[in-house]
């Protein structure tokens, strides 16, 4: 009879205590949204797609400092031995292609993402050496009347030249004040089309608009890079590429990728950043951005 009181008052007392504990998780949970709710969060969207607030001093003696010949002897032998780690298969299309094929080589010194986060943003190599010039000019071809990656590199350098194209949008109601905008495509040929626009060269881009180096060239026409690609200028004149692939139909093969990416290789382009945009395409459309080191 002792032992059955004491079994009792022992589960009483184990009972009181777990009342107790989970009394104390209710108390913290409630002080912690309490404390939450007195800090002014932005909703997520706006804080991402904000352009940056930067601090020129630091840029400015960033971008005057150039970098060792020991720093870019070892970035080149690095990027020598990843090309040599390239696979160049045949047998793998769309996703599988490029989960398998051509991977970033080169190591910038930083990288910065211009944009709102997903199709919106593009990664840029060492900005404080590409995009502080006062002569900076910046090519977006391809917009949808989206314009969070221009609004990024106007924040970092308002000197910054934007020219945007895009023949299928002819009015665009999002467009930024500082932002040059052409209904036209970038093409093989220069030839109009009456339904979408006009479509030019590269070179006959730059030689109309008067410029003789794009700083970054961002390139996103929704498959049409393959068919439409062509870099008629000397090499050097574009410093940064950020370009979408896309794997759209059967004409797009493993041999067609390949010729692209060992044109750019040629021309003294590497890769630096590699990124599946999985929101919409199921990977098979990835962002590739490549730096010009030679």
């Amino acid at each position: 009879m002792h032992s059955s009181r004491e079994f009792i008052q022992k589960q009483q007392r184990h009972r009181f205590l777990w009342v107790l504990a989970l009394l104390g998780v209710c108390v913290f949970v409630v002080l912690c949204i309490l404390d939450l709710t007195r800090v002014p969060l932005l909703p997520v969207e706006d804080i991402t797609c904000v352009p940056f607030a930067v601090d020129r001093n630091v840029l400015h003696a960033a971008s005057s400092s150039t970098m060792s010949q020991e720093d870019a002897d070892v970035k080149r032998y690095f990027h020598d031995l990843q090309m040599t780690r390239q696979v160049i298969s045949m047998d793998q299309k769309g996703k599988h292609f490029f989960a398998r094929n051509w991977e970033p080589s080169y190591s910038c010194t930083t990288r910065l993402r211009m944009g709102c986060p997903g199709e919106g943003g593009k990664w840029i190599c060492d900005p404080h050496r590409h995009l502080l010039g006062d002569d900076c000019v910046v090519y977006s071809f391809g917009s949808r009347d989206e314009f969070s990656f221009e609004a990024a590199i106007h924040a970092f350098n308002p000197k910054c030249t934007i020219h945007t194209f895009d023949p299928t949008v002819a009015n665009p109601v999002n467009k930024p004040h500082f932002v040059h905008y052409n209904h036209a495509g970038l093409g093989t040929t220069d030839a109009s089309n009456a339904s979408l626009g006009w479509y030019f060269t590269l070179h006959e881009v730059m030689q109309r608009l008067g410029h003789n180096h794009v700083d970054v060239l961002k390139v996103d026409c929704e498959g049409c890079e393959l068919d439409y690609w062509t870099l008629d200028v000397p090499e050097g004149t574009v410093r940064q590429l950020q370009v979408e692939m896309h794997w759209v139909n059967r004409h797009d093969t493993p041999e067609r990728m390949h010729a692209f990416f060992g044109f750019l290789t040629r021309k003294g382009f590497a890769i630096f950043n590699k990124e599946a945009n999985i929101e919409y395409s199921n990977g098979e459309a990835v962002e590739f951005a490549l730096v010009h080191i030679q």
